[in-house]
């Protein structure tokens, strides 16, 4: 399974990050493989009504030599350096044998853990069986395998169809699967923040604030638990990265951005947040340079990605919320936001670091405009999820401080890019 993601999406990778280390091509190999994946299956199950998944497969692989030899692609086997050459002193080894040591301990619990959770068993799992064990999508509704006979329908099948097609490969189904299936998102949102990261402030950082990404209670629990958010953290902060090096110049930037926000959007609706904001920013910044070829692609590619699973809902007639609308506000929920994310314990002490690096670099945030476009990108993502707190029946669940820990699951590895961005500003010399 991960070698037919990583190999189709390892010629993009060379693309796309050309200049970066083998360990951060790989990561983001599996990200966008596991997209174009999806994509493809639901093509296959939902509109062409397929009932078998092997010449999937064979499909696959037969895109996947395509792109080695139209992209050139190759690996370079003595370049699995780290992405900063800089030699690690004694507290980056250590700081890095701990991260080591807490990925090795969530892969055990992968392995080792049935789903859990009420999100997990009544969505993204069952959905997973009921394609597996149909061996097809079933469209009558009468029937109680039927893909209408489930709660949230208007939820995106990135994560249920990758849980199927895993499975498929392991020949039974297995929790386990989908887990790991997890892990490797986990895996691969530490090693490109890490990366990312490591070139612009220090290893030493890096490895701090990776740390603390891979180790908040929230963030880690989803890394061996087949829930959506983890994934959909992981496109939204992909899609940051990709902004990112969009302003700096990379030629082919846009292409990635676009499969991430679209991957970020078929995983789950609030992907629609992340979609907006970074399009929005995106098509300023190419406008502003008169970049119009690459704008036009740019759309050209994001309605392209856009249009099987947007057609479907609009054909099906599915929204795109799971609540209403309330005649009063219930601003109560900001204090619910508040308590979550800095009184109880599923960030750890990184929602304080948030603050404390606020408060010192405030003004040099505000004079780096690559980085302050970066806040307000993560501040958009955040302010849309308090809104929709606020203003529809969700209040209801702002009591549950689960619920809003997993929706701020979205924005937390962005969070931590944007925070170890501004940190570097106040600690250089």
């Amino acid at each position: 399974m991960l070698l037919i993601a990583v190999a189709l999406g390892w010629p993009l990778a060379g693309v796309l990050f050309k200049e970066r280390s083998q360990p951060e091509k790989l990561a983001l190999a599996w990200l966008l493989g596991a997209f174009v994946i999806t994509w493809q299956l639901f093509i296959f199950l939902f509109w062409l009504k397929a009932g078998t998944f092997w010449w999937f497969n064979l499909i696959f692989l037969a895109e996947a030599i395509i792109l080695w030899l139209f992209l050139k692609a190759k690996i370079n086997w003595r370049d699995f350096r780290a992405a900063s050459g800089a030699k690690p002193g004694l507290l980056d080894k250590i700081l890095l044998c701990i991260l080591a040591l807490v990925i090795m301990l969530s892969f055990v619990n992968a392995c080792g853990r049935g789903n859990i959770g009420w999100d997990s068993l009544n969505i993204w799992s069952i959905k997973a069986k009921q394609i597996y064990y149909s061996g097809r999508v079933i469209f009558d509704s009468n029937n109680p395998a039927s893909w209408q006979s489930r709660a949230y329908l208007q939820y995106p099948w990135h994560g249920s169809l990758l849980y199927v097609w895993g499975n498929e490969l392991n020949g039974s189904y297995s929790d386990a699967v989908n887990n790991v299936i997890n892990w490797f998102y986990y895996v691969s949102i530490i090693i490109l923040v890490y990366g990312f990261l490591a070139i612009r402030i220090d290893r030493r950082g890096a490895a701090a604030f990776t740390l603390m990404l891979a180790s908040a209670p929230i963030f880690y629990f989803h890394s061996f638990n087949s829930y959506s958010d983890l994934m959909l953290g992981c496109y939204a902060a992909l899609a940051l990265i990709f902004l990112w090096r969009a302003w700096l110049g990379s030629k082919y930037a846009f292409i990635g951005l676009s499969m991430s926000l679209v991957a970020a959007y078929t995983t789950k609706n609030e992907g629609i947040f992340a979609l907006l904001a970074a399009s929005f920013f995106l098509l300023v910044f190419l406008t502003r340079q008169k970049k119009w070829r690459q704008l036009a692609w740019f759309v050209g590619l994001t309605g392209l990605l856009l249009a099987p699973w947007q057609i479907f809902r609009m054909v099906n007639h599915l929204g795109i919320a799971n609540s209403t609308a309330v005649t009063a506000w219930h601003w109560d929920a900001i204090y619910q936001f508040w308590r979550t994310f800095w009184l109880n314990a599923s960030f750890n002490i990184f929602a304080w670091v948030v603050l404390a690096v606020l408060a010192f670099a405030a003004i040099k945030i505000y004079a780096d405009k690559k980085l302050l476009v970066a806040w307000v990108y993560v501040a958009l993502l955040f302010s849309a999820f308090l809104y929709v707190y606020i203003s529809t029946t969700s209040y209801q669940d702002a009591v549950y401080d689960t619920t809003i820990s997993r929706n701020l699951i979205t924005i937390f590895p962005a969070l931590v890019i944007v925070t170890a961005l501004s940190w570097q500003k106040i600690s250089k010399k």
